[in-house]
């Protein structure tokens, strides 16, 4: 069967909302420490009455407030172009606050790529010829099918780009294809998950037998860890699996 990918010759451009995930969990911590001692200090001068109103605003306060501000903070308007020569990626932040880089990069100088899902999280990481890394986070489900759409699109067109490289010398390139990368699970990284998830597996359930249950406010994390674990176990082995099945399969 040939490989051969028909693609036009023009631009398409993509646009939705990128996350800068290091930022996000950074801006809802410290949140949480401001608001928590906010919230102690306001009680302690005050003296305020433990009702029900008064405990609603305060976990709202603590966590609801993190939540947003973090979100708002970390995301950036994103918007890519593709014309089949190179990826151009424009940012701005939806605060006015750069949070990442504009590139642009011709597939020349794409060494390597990979895309993964994680649940809300939709990824891509680029590596440069140079060996520089530039990568796009995108976070919850606001405009899943337009990066669904780049990814799809993208994936065409360095197919295209390698099919092309093949059957010419003429492309400026170090690197005559581009590599479709490990994701995280499918790395190093991976088997260090697996051990990990392995290990809680083992050793929470044995802890409660041989010790028994200490406190019922300690099941429901131990179980939420377990569970966790298990789910992790098994998307390594999935993702794995579907690293070799494409190996054997010669798409890699």
């Amino acid at each position: 069967m040939s490989l051969y990918i028909h693609m036009k010759n023009d631009q398409r451009q993509y646009k939705f909302l990128e996350a800068s995930w290091i930022l996000m969990v950074f801006t809802f911590i410290g949140f949480l420490i401001l608001n928590a001692f906010i919230v102690f200090k306001v009680q302690k001068t005050f003296d305020i009455p433990k009702n029900a109103f008064i405990g609603i605003s305060m976990a709202a306060l603590i966590l609801i407030v993190p939540v947003l501000i973090s979100r708002l903070v970390s995301f950036s308007k994103t918007t890519v172009t593709l014309d089949k020569k190179q990826i151009k990626v424009k940012r701005s932040s939806i605060i006015g606050i750069p949070i990442k880089s504009d590139f642009q990069l011709p597939y020349s100088q794409i060494q390597s790529y990979v895309f993964q899902n994680d649940q809300n999280w939709y990824w891509l990481k680029i590596k440069d010829s140079k060996g520089k890394v530039h990568r796009i986070w995108k976070f919850a489900h606001f405009k899943n099918k337009e990066f669904k759409a780049f990814r799809d699109r993208l994936t065409n067109e360095i197919n295209w780009f390698n099919q092309e490289a093949t059957k010419s010398n003429n492309i400026d390139s170090t690197n005559k294809q581009i590599i479709a990368s490990d994701n995280i699970y499918q790395g190093t990284i991976g088997i260090i998950l697996l051990i990990i998830s392995v290990l809680i597996i083992v050793v929470i359930p044995i802890f409660l037998i041989v010790f028994g249950i200490p406190n019922l406010r300690v099941l429901g994390p131990g179980l939420m860890g377990v569970s966790g674990a298990i789910f992790t176990f098994f998307k390594v082995i999935h993702e794995r699996k579907k690293k070799n099945t494409v190996a054997n399969n010669g798409y890699k």
